[in-house]
């Protein structure tokens, strides 16, 4: 044994397991003063478990105050997987701060999910410190080269908590709904709904402003918009037709209205009004027009001879016409340029056709007879507020509130009014439209199947039907306008309001997050069940630079000596890494006299 004196103000801390006054740990508490440079940095090994009476252990509030910022990460990662099972979000001001001084969310985020990560780091590097301290009680040991690699990966991974937390944090721009009402035309008051230009001097009540013109005649009030949706009514390239709302709106048809969406920036201030909105969709009953066109070279409709000086009677029986004849004038330099269409004036009939009867130059059009149901459904009309479309889909069959005898009538007579008004001395500008309509369908046979060569009649027939149908839902949707606006024949119905909002992170990063709280809590319980509530935990941690500084310098140069002798012992060196017997070395600490310390080295 190797006995040497310490002088009275080398004094030794309390709790150090390592030492041994006859026997007993060493409880007393000193000042300590350095004199002696170590020559030696060395493991220690208890000499017994802590029990009572024993070695000083630490107190449970140390030991497990630490895991008590769990319940913040804990909290935190629940509200974010409720919201997003929720779906919660926020829009409105609030949005609108985000979405205008996103350097400061993006600060503050980087702020917040490092605190979060560094919190869930602290407890798994807490763990992995008590484990490791139970650990060395038992097993005296030098860091092995073989453990550089998982130190290094553990480095690596503890840069992902604050990653993840970043994610699941982050705002992130979604939409959200919210209810709101939005005012259709019902059709429930139908006294302006006439053939308000038969009646001479009368056109219809109308009102004009800022949003456009909203009449009882679009036959006359609205026919450029008419024969411009005519002439665009068969797109070139295959594509869904895209045509302007009838007004000053600005908003656009993505395929067909059906007569539905004349409420769009109408009656829906809850939209315009809000700076966040997005879209919005509602439900609503209108017309479905099915338009059948085709031959009838049997038609008594026909052009007559010049009665008078550029005078053309046109008259004649329609299926549907029964004992009324339909009979108009239309003046011409020729009867070669005159389109005119007839529609039967017998308001009664179930059925609703229009025959067509032209000159030389639209001789296609000739002897054409187009028959029109009108089909009562139930339409979604889905309005996009960014890119400023609306879209149109049937979802059931509708009442038949809107489906009356009298509208499909007026909705009709329009194109005989427009086509008597829209021939010229020269020309027709419906009969144009109607070519237009027919050429754009050959050119788009050609496009979609180049080896085609279509049929002129069938052509001819496909390209007016197309452009009767446009022309019948914007004349459906100039009379669902006109109720709004002049008659406020209107009814509330269900809207959903979508508005842009920020959500707090992405799903995986939230869930992510939350596993991961969820796996260090049931570690920590794993561990103190293991541990039995970490008996025998010491005070000295290799973590706390003072314990670390005490362990390697107690005994002075004494203990390197003996040191050095057992690894010379061993043939190793006291400098390799790898450095054996050094934890076998056992220093003990004995009470001689009030004036003097001795340590023995064994």
């Amino acid at each position: 044994m190797i006995l040497f004196h310490l002088p009275k103000r080398i004094a030794f801390p309390r709790n150090l397991s390592f030492f041994e006054i006859n026997g007993r740990p060493y409880y007393e508490q000193y000042d300590y003063y350095m004199t002696t440079k170590p020559t030696f940095a060395f493991e220690y090994s208890p000499v017994r478990e802590a029990k009572s009476g024993g070695l000083l252990t630490l107190p449970s509030p140390r030991k497990y105050g630490v895991f008590a910022i769990l319940i913040v990460t804990t909290t935190i990662s629940s509200l974010l997987v409720a919201s997003a099972g929720s779906k919660w979000s926020v829009s409105g001001a609030t949005y609108i701060s985000l979405q205008t001084d996103r350097a400061s969310v993006q600060t503050a985020v980087q702020i917040v999910s490092a605190i979060l990560g560094y919190f869930q780091l602290s407890v798994v590097c807490c763990l992995i410190n008590y484990s490791t301290r139970l650990w060395f009680n038992r097993t005296p040991q030098t860091l092995r080269a073989r453990y550089l690699v998982p130190i290094a990966v553990f480095v690596l991974i503890s840069r992902i908590p604050s990653a993840l937390w970043a994610g699941a944090v982050t705002p992130v721009s979604a939409a959200t709904e919210k209810p709101a009402n939005i005012s259709v035309p019902q059709f429930k008051e139908m006294s302006n709904i006439r053939e308000w230009p038969s009646e001479i001097g009368h056109s219809g009540p109308l009102v004009r402003n800022t949003l456009g013109l909203f009449t009882y005649s679009p036959g006359i009030k609205l026919l450029g918009s008419l024969l411009a949706s005519a002439a665009s009514a068969t797109p070139v390239d295959g594509r869904i037709r895209q045509h302007a709302k009838l007004d000053n709106t600005h908003f656009t048809y993505n395929g067909r209205s059906y007569g539905a969406g004349a409420s769009v920036e109408l009656a829906d201030a809850f939209a315009s009004n809000d700076t966040v909105a997005i879209a919005y969709s509602y439900q609503e009953n209108a017309l479905r027009a099915d338009v059948d066109c085709s031959y009838n070279y049997s038609s008594e409709f026909v052009i007559e001879a010049e009665s008078d000086s550029n005078i053309f009677p046109v008259s004649g029986y329609l299926p549907n016409s029964g004992d009324l004849v339909e009979y108009s004038e239309y003046y011409a330099h020729q009867g070669g340029v005159i389109v005119a269409i007839g529609v039967s004036r017998n308001l009664d009939s179930p059925q609703r056709i229009l025959g067509i009867a032209s000159g030389q130059s639209y001789r296609a059009l000739d002897s054409t007879q187009c028959t029109v149901n009108f089909v009562p459904k139930l339409f979604n009309v889905f309005v996009d507020l960014v890119d400023r479309s609306i879209n149109v889909t049937e979802v059931s069959n509708g009442t038949n509130s809107v489906g009356s005898q009298n509208l499909t009538y007026v909705t009709l007579r329009q194109f005989e009014l427009l086509s008597n008004d829209q021939t010229s001395p020269y020309v027709s500008l419906l009969g144009d439209s109607f070519n237009t309509s027919i050429a754009d369908y050959n050119s788009s046979i050609a496009v979609s199947n180049p080896s085609l060569t279509p049929i002129e009649a069938s052509a001819s027939l496909a390209g007016l039907a197309n452009s009767v149908t446009a022309m019948l839902d914007d004349i459906l949707v100039a009379y669902a306008s006109a109720q709004l606006m002049v008659a406020n024949d209107t009814i509330l119905t269900p809207a959903t309001f979508h508005v842009h909002a920020f959500v707090f992170g992405s799903n995986v990063y939230i869930y992510a997050v939350f596993i991961i709280n969820t796996l260090i809590i049931l570690f920590l319980i794993e561990e103190i069940l293991r541990t039995r509530g970490r008996k025998g935990l010491s005070y000295f941690d290799y973590m706390d630079p003072r314990s670390l500084i005490i362990s390697s310098s107690m005994g002075g140069k004494a203990v390197a000596d003996k040191v050095a002798r057992v690894a010379r012992g061993r043939r190793d060196s006291i400098y390799t890494f790898d450095s054996k017997g050094i934890g076998e070395v056992r220093v003990a600490l004995q009470e001689t006299t009030m004036s003097s310390r001795d340590v023995s080295i064994q």
